[in-house]
């Protein structure tokens, strides 16, 4: 382990707070714990600079304000927040929702109304983003490029009703959202963080094994399990970048595994002439965090 991740990594794992003994820059542990998804747990759980914090602070405030709103406009639809609840609290990217596609004209009515407007349309996936650049995205399946990695209308059998930081929101059970974490982690973003390092630590169990046979995503298990040996035995850093012939014979297995991903593949033909399909493949090749 380098010296930032190390501490990033007593802090989080071990709760040890005192970050004086790296002797190492804050700004390296600050920019560590962004691209791992923790820096806002990172800073409150230390000192090691206020104003930061204050500012991640402000940002979650934010992001809940807009949960808020959201939840309340699409009350009475069959929806509910996936990729949210986790065990650290962090400030999400955008806002990510499962729609029942017999809801999804009327989500993006009531949300149009508030400001928000069509960025990017996918096949399974509509973008929208607000004057402020905040962005949700609503999902009737979640893919990569088009392609279903797990299945939504299943998913929707998982949904509970929990409290999260004063609000009552729909979301997954805590199984489904940690098998979704792995999946969203392994076969679509290749990319492994601390976020998800510590969810898997905490939150899996057998029922989510199961499940996670049930949705042909058991090979992004063993990954996961890999990956957390190795860090926990301080092997590697986070985040970690899948080696690409791992993650290609990875995908292979659940396209041969999966009627519902080998349909969604076969009808996908059209994404190599959206203008964005090089970006996502840079993306997957290069990127290192996400």
């Amino acid at each position: 382990m380098n010296k930032p991740f190390e501490c990033l990594y007593d802090v989080l794992v071990n709760n040890n707070v005192d970050v004086s003994k790296y002797s190492i820059d804050p700004k390296q542990c600050i920019k560590i714990a962004e691209r791992n998804k923790v820096l806002l747990e990172f800073l409150a759980r230390t000192e090691i600079d206020d104003d930061m914090r204050i500012i991640e602070e402000k940002k979650f405030h934010t992001f809940l304000t807009y949960l808020g709103m959201i939840n309340g406009l699409l009350n009475g639809l069959n929806y509910m927040f996936i990729k949210l609840v986790k065990p650290l609290r962090y400030v999400p990217s955008d806002i990510d929702i499962l729609i029942d596609f017999n809801d999804l004209k009327e989500a993006y009515s009531r949300l149009s109304k508030v400001g928000f407007k069509i960025d990017v349309i996918e096949p399974y996936t509509l973008t929208l983003k607000d004057s402020r650049n905040y962005v949700i995205d609503l999902y009737i399946q979640p893919t990569i490029a088009g392609i279903i990695y797990m299945d939504g209308s299943r998913l929707f059998q998982f949904k509970t009703i929990r409290k999260f930081y004063g609000l009552t929101i729909p979301v997954p059970s805590i199984e489904a959202e940690t098998v979704l974490v792995i999946a969203h982690a392994i076969y679509k973003e290749r990319i492994y963080t601390m976020n998800d390092f510590i969810t898997i630590k905490e939150w899996m169990t057998q029922k989510a094994v199961n499940l996670a046979e049930e949705f042909k995503v058991i090979d992004g298990v063993k990954e996961v399990i890999r990956l957390n040996e190795m860090v926990s035995s301080r092997k590697i850093d986070l985040p970690h970048k899948i080696k690409i012939s791992r993650w290609i014979l990875i995908g292979l297995n659940k396209i041969l595994h999966d009627g519902l991903t080998m349909s969604s593949l076969a009808k996908s033909y059209h994404i190599i002439k959206d203008r964005r399909f090089g970006y996502m493949v840079y993306s997957k090749l290069f990127k290192s965090t996400y």
